[in-house]
């Protein structure tokens, strides 16, 4: 008979003699279970599994076994189909194997096996956390139960070395965590791995020293430094950072030209191929100081040529920077760049400003001059003398220019203008505008200083006279084409008296031909009275 039908008989022997079962399956595995050295092994677990079959034991897709002590298994009750695949495992004590099969046309398969015993397992020497990125790595093998041959395998981050001999260097590893192990192996199977874990943390270089970069006006500016050293004596670069525009690589000293006038931050850091130091930094300040603002300022006449000079002494750079001086005139002109002294047209008043610029562009606040030539001077002084610069007047009551200063004893009693003597018919109440305004106020004996005048009392007083070539205008006046008259005498003009004469005649004839002489006086007096108010 043979031995697949003898098979079949037995496992259908097998299956009836099931006093209870939930399923009966004619298919089953046998084979036989050896060791390394080829010789049977008794008291195996074996396990059988059915390939595509789900549903564990109770559907037939597993059953198990125990070997004979002639290494012999049988596993039944499977649903195993013709040519059906299945895979065995077998166990004992620290030995295991594994192979695969497939069944025959009477649902039987036949798979022997190899139990083998590996090597115990091996001792590795733990790797301590670090910065050196050079590692050793080393262990002790594992030992062989049957004394087969034997060599270790070596794995490091998943990728294997095989064989591997202890101890074993790794360099440039990256700066990380790290998992490494080893593991002894038979020609016919390993142990299981032994492993360790570490972290490399970046050597960084220490930092660089930096020499200190002072606040100054100097918009060319040298960086220079020390760089840092690596511990592990590794090549390093430096790298610059000036106001977030990095060099790298950069080598000390660095220089930058055309610098603008702001606030800097510097910073230097020393690196290795693998990571840096931190960034030491430095600050400092550019800055351009304005000059200061010019001084005695002045005018003179050209007698020759009738115009004005605007003279004045520059400012003083605190830098040392070159200067230049601007002046703005009063209609907003700018002379850009003005040297003292400058000719303009002469004025009654000339009003102008000065200051002093850099050639980076800063200059000093604007000096106001108001300048009065000697001709247009007014007040109580003496009349002005021949001269290039009038000094003002000093004794209250003066006017804004003049001639000499008088002593109190020296003072005139009359009122000068322009070197003319005011005449006593203009000393009267006057209505003036000053400041806004309306004052009535005496001219006789005030001393009267006219600061608030532009023009000499004549030019306000309805008349033509003294050097006027029009009324009030003209001479020492203002132009006629410009003439305003804010100041007027009190009166009543010989054309409004006549006409008020006239208009009195007239009522008092229509009053006596129609009888109405008793109201007429009336309105006369009304009339009288107020021609009367308005000459107070």
């Amino acid at each position: 008979m043979k031995r697949g039908l003898f098979g079949f008989i037995l496992a259908l022997i097998l299956a009836l003699t099931i006093s209870k079962v939930s399923a009966v399956y004619i298919g089953l595995t046998d084979g036989y279970v050896y060791n390394n050295l080829g010789s049977p092994v008794g008291g195996a677990f074996v396990e059988v599994s059915v390939s595509g079959c789900s549903g564990g034991y109770a559907n037939g897709c597993k059953s198990n076994a125990t070997t004979g002590s002639n290494g012999y298994y049988i596993a039944s009750n499977l649903n195993l189909p013709k040519n059906g695949g299945v895979s065995v495992i077998a166990r004992k004590d620290s030995g295991s194997g594994s192979a695969t099969g497939n069944a025959n046309e009477y649902q039987v398969a036949r798979v022997n096996l190899t139990i083998c015993y590996p090597p115990s397992v091996p001792l590795v020497s733990d790797v301590p956390n670090g910065d050196n990125n050079t590692i050793m790595f080393s262990w002790t093998s594992g030992t062989d139960p049957l004394g087969l041959t034997k060599h270790d395998d070596f794995i490091l981050d998943s990728v294997v070395t095989s064989p591997a001999t202890p101890p074993l260097m790794r360099s440039n590893l990256s700066f990380t965590s790290h998992t490494w192990g080893a593991r002894t192996c038979n020609p016919y199977c390993c142990s299981n791995w032994a492993t360790d874990s570490f972290t490399l943390n970046c050597p960084a270089p220490t930092q660089p020293t930096l020499t200190d970069v002072p606040n100054s006006h100097n918009t060319t500016v040298t960086f220079a430094w020390v760089s840092g050293i690596d511990p592990y004596n590794r090549p390093t670069y430096d790298e610059f950072d000036l106001n977030g525009n990095i060099t790298s690589p950069a080598v000390s000293p660095i220089t930058r030209i055309n610098l603008g006038f702001i606030s800097y931050i510097w910073k230097v850091r020393t690196c290795n191929n693998y990571c840096c130091s931190n960034w030491v930094s430095d600050s400092f300040t550019l800055g351009n100081g304005a000059p200061s603002k010019p001084t005695n300022t002045n005018f003179s006449v050209n007698n020759i040529t009738g115009k004005t000079n605007l003279t004045w002494n520059s400012g003083v750079d605190p830098d040392g920077d070159a200067t230049y001086d601007e002046i703005r005139l009063e209609n907003g002109t700018i002379i850009s760049p003005a040297t003292s002294p400058y000719e303009i047209n002469s004025k009654i008043l000339i009003e102008w400003e000065v200051r002093t610029c850099d050639s980076f562009g800063a200059c000093s606040d604007w000096v106001e001059v108001d300048s009065v030539t000697c001709a247009e001077i007014t007040g109580v002084c003496e009349s002005c003398p021949v001269c290039e610069v009038c000094e003002p007047c000093e004794e209250k009551g003066g006017s804004t220019g003049g001639g000499k200063k008088t002593t109190t004893s020296e003072q005139k009693t009359s009122i000068v203008c322009n070197g003319v003597e005011i005449k006593n018919d203009l000393l009267l109440k006057v209505e003036m505008r000053l400041n806004g305004k309306n004052n009535k106020i005496s001219l006789f004996g005030s001393k009267w200083a006219w600061e608030d005048l532009q023009y000499c009392p004549w030019c306000y007083d309805g008349i033509k006279n003294y050097d006027e070539e029009g009324v009030d205008c003209g001479g020492s006046c203002r132009e006629c084409s410009l003439i305003e008259q804010p100041f007027k005498r009190k009166g009543i003009p010989l054309a409004t008296v006549i006409v008020i004469i006239t208009l009195i005649i007239v009522i008092v004839y229509i009053s006596y031909q129609f009888n109405l002489w008793t109201k007429t006086k009336i309105l006369i007096k009304k009339i009288l009275l107020r021609i009367l108010s308005s000459l107070n």
